[in-house]
């Protein structure tokens, strides 16, 4: 039986299905946001057909796969992507996932227990993905600076302090806003920026007003933006902001 996944293409949705012997119905979910349970056959002229149950089975992701989810589908086999706050590394192995044989990841933490601790994340997991890593002892205000003027894929940022190291490194308005702009310049037609914001700890709320300024200021003619959010949880839960570049 074949199990390769089918991707059909929607207008706005890329649904990934898995599927066996293709005489038969198919079953599968997306997850764009909101995950909808549907069903797969084949139509009797030809083509597939598509049935949605009623009412629709709903699931809100977190902030964090749905950050991976809209870089999983941006995302090319053969991108340059980056990781602009390694932290543990766990959006570098994503990233690392998500791109093929050609591609290549670059993380940047100014704190070496990070970059380390992303080092041997990858190694354990991933190891034979680690010749398309490199990691950069530097901020992500300087991400320019080391990428030749390469155009990218996606950019994924996760502020605030590195989890189980010293809460009073945290990541700054001014320093984020210089790698956002820098992000832009060089996304490629169809790429994203995600950027995971929190707003409990000192310093906090302002970068994450400073992050949304900025996301709501990008020209509409060349930028998509959206702003995810949980309204009713407590405990300051994380933001996401999204920009995609308009494809050409």
């Amino acid at each position: 039986m074949d199990s390769s996944p089918l991707r059909i293409r929607v207008p706005g949705l890329v649904l990934p299905v898995t599927c066996g012997d293709q005489r038969q119905a198919c079953a599968g979910s997306i997850h764009v946001g909101l995950g909808i349970d549907f069903a797969l056959g084949l139509a009797p002229l030809g083509g597939w057909l598509l049935s949605f149950p009623h009412p629709f089975v709903v699931e809100l992701l977190s902030i964090l796969d749905a950050a991976h989810s809209i870089v999983g589908q941006a995302v090319r086999s053969d991108d340059l992507v980056i990781d602009a706050t390694v932290g543990n590394g766990h959006d570098t192995l994503f990233l690392l996932r998500e791109i093929g044989a050609k591609g290549r990841v670059v993380g940047f933490d100014v704190q070496q227990e990070a970059l380390d601790a992303t080092r041997d994340r990858v190694q354990r997991q991933a190891s034979a993905a680690m010749d398309r890593l490199r990691l950069v002892h530097d901020g992500h205000e300087a991400m320019s600076s080391h990428l030749d003027d390469e155009t990218l894929g996606a950019v994924m940022f996760n502020l605030g302090y590195l989890p189980g190291d010293d809460h009073s490194i945290i990541t700054e308005p001014e320093t984020t806003c210089t790698a956002l702009n820098a992000s832009a310049n060089l996304l490629r037609s169809g790429g994203v920026i995600t950027i995971v914001a929190y707003s409990g700890h000192a310093g906090g709320e302002e970068e994450l007003q400073a992050v949304e300024a900025w996301v709501a200021s990008l020209p509409q003619d060349e930028f998509r933006a959206l702003s995810y959010r949980f309204i009713n949880q407590t405990n300051d839960p994380p933001r996401l902001f999204a920009v995609e570049k308009h494809a050409e």
